[in-house]
């Protein structure tokens, strides 16, 4: 049984760790429990809201704890499994199948995304799949009993999950899928398009901020910047967020040698440690696209530092944000070792360049789009990706106003293993 007696994030002052707080006496969950609300009131974003005269005593488990004395507009604050949010962040792996739902407008469960090489895509499940049924259990019989959360089975490697899917035409396919660890593949699709008169687009899609995704990325430029595009279109449309110094380096491939120097985010802490106040700024680091336009390609499932890389880029280049409002998280995280779990506690609020922040309700689309189950990403005729293409041609937006509101959206089998994936500050490690 091992606990930290502290945590070092951040900027160092004079040698001194920024953050620190004496870890838990013991694992006792008591202990745990006290540990936990110490952090609290020390870095908190909110801490001057916390309710007085908590009893650690009365808590079952630090998570029962944090769910209980968060304030309302924080959904993040949570304990995670220390090792699990370890391999997700470093080495971009999750226990799981390896795809992702979305509910349509007639309120179908539909499969929107199918990581390459994933137990999924062995198995043949493609975008645009309508979920008929995932063992016994129809889908109308889930949506009833709000069960969609526990219809893939444990996440453990070996679980074989059936599903009934649809495809297009109507034809019913009967698959099965055995539960694995799953790489990520952070930039799945990437294509040059001709917007013609000479001109080009760079569409590349992004999906998660881990550290992985570092030589993806640098990969990704290399092959784009070969062809001098004008335009860029940078699908963050399923992008839950991750870590900010993957978020800052993409920043960097895209503008930072045009915008070097210029202010790429400020982090803003509680009254009590303004002293632990950041910022990031573009750094010349290597050959950059700089693009005339960046269009984002959002959804209610683009958050944190996806969110922050769109709303960073914004007062240096023209952004046109395509799709639906992005899930409303402008906020950040340190991330406190103890015992087997990390504390990951909001700690600090996001401001761009002209000191706007505060997007709790989402980023607001320029050009709101719905999702195109029907063709996939990176094909030019893809709803958000033509709307882009469209806009990039000079045609303008052709639905200016709000689209209609989709039904509300379901959990997919993955995404319990994706609860790690905050806008979480630059790398941390633990105090000896």
């Amino acid at each position: 049984m091992t606990f930290a007696t502290g945590l070092l994030v951040g900027p160092m002052a004079c040698g001194t760790p920024a953050y620190i707080v004496d870890g838990p006496a013991s694992c006792a969950v008591e202990d745990q429990n006290a540990y936990v609300l110490d952090v609290l009131e020390a870095y908190y974003l909110w801490n001057a809201h916390l309710p007085a005269d908590v009893d650690p005593a009365a808590y079952s488990s630090p998570a029962s704890l944090v769910h209980d004395v968060r304030i309302g507009v924080d959904r993040w604050t949570r304990v995670a499994d220390a090792a699990r949010t370890v391999t997700l962040q470093q080495d971009g792996k999750i226990v799981g199948l390896g795809f992702s739902t979305r509910r349509d407008l007639a309120g179908r469960v539909r499969i929107a995304h199918v990581v390459p090489g994933s137990p999924a895509d062995v198995a043949g499940l493609r975008r645009g799949d309508v979920v008929v049924a995932v063992g016994d259990a129809t889908a109308e019989e889930l949506d009833a009993a709000d069960a969609w959360s526990g219809a893939y089975g444990p996440r453990e490697p070996g679980v074989r999950v059936s599903m009934t899917v649809e495809r297009a035409g109507g034809a019913l396919v009967e698959i099965e899928i055995v539960k694995d660890w799953v790489s990520l593949v952070t930039v799945p699709y990437l294509r040059a398009l001709p917007l013609g008169d000479g001109r080009s687009a760079a569409y590349m899609a992004f999906e998660s901020f881990v550290e992985p995704a570092i030589a993806e990325i640098d990969a990704a430029v290399e092959a784009l910047a070969a062809q001098d595009p004008d335009v860029l279109v940078l699908d963050l449309r399923y992008n839950g967020g991750g870590l900010l110094d993957v978020a800052h380096h993409l920043a960097n491939r895209i503008l930072g040698r045009r915008a070097s120097g210029a202010l790429f985010y400020r982090a803003r802490h509680n009254a009590d440690r303004r002293d632990l106040d950041f910022q990031r700024r573009f750094e010349d680091a290597g050959p950059s696209l700089d693009p005339q336009v960046v269009f984002v390609l959002t959804s209610r499932s683009t958050a944190s530092a996806a969110e922050l890389l769109a709303h960073g880029l914004a007062p240096h280049v023209e952004v046109v944000r395509i799709g639906d409002h992005t899930a409303g998280k402008p906020v950040g995280f340190h991330q406190f070792s103890f015992c087997d779990k990390k504390l990951q506690p909001v700690t600090f609020r996001f401001e761009n360049a002209l000191g706007r922040g505060g997007y709790y309700d989402g980023l607001t689309p320029h050009c709101p789009v719905l999702d195109d189950f029907e063709h996939e990403r990176g094909d030019p005729d893809e709803a958000l990706l033509a709307e882009a293409l469209a806009i990039a041609r000079g045609e303008g937006c052709s639905a200016p106003s709000r689209p209609p509101a989709v039904p509300a959206f379901v959990p997919g089998p993955d995404d319990g293993a994706f609860d790690e994936l905050l806008a979480t500050a630059p790398t941390p490690s633990d105090q000896p």
